[in-house]
């Protein structure tokens, strides 16, 4: 469904977004007084089911929903340093950071894992 104005107040199920990545983070009622739209960082198309590890991200150029990796508040190594990081982004890993911490002072990325 896409949202119409019209002549009457109404209201209608909203799907409310983060202001920072447009990622869904709840529904409610939402008045919508006569010939006006949507309130800011909302929509009226309901996101898709999640799975663990992803979110719904709505993008509003195409008026679709994705499904995106969620990885935010994990600890990632990076293969070359072996240095720690904390994933503050919604997105796929990188390709040069691994989940498992390396053993050693001095790493070495062998092509599964970080060792000493």
């Amino acid at each position: 469904m896409t949202f119409k104005m019209t002549n009457t107040n109404r209201t209608i199920t909203i799907y409310n977004l983060s202001s920072s990545t447009n990622e869904f983070i709840g529904k409610g009622d939402g008045y919508i007084p006569a010939n006006t739209g949507l309130p800011a960082y909302s929509t009226d198309i309901a996101p898709p089911t999640t799975k663990d590890g992803f979110v719904a991200v709505f993008n509003f150029d195409s008026g679709k929903w994705s499904l995106v990796e969620d990885h935010r508040g994990k600890v990632v190594y990076d293969i070359h340093t072996g240095e720690s990081t904390t994933i503050n982004q919604l997105g796929k890993l990188p390709d040069d950071v691994v989940s498992v911490a390396p053993e050693g002072h001095f790493v070495k990325w062998d092509g599964k894992k970080v060792g000493a």
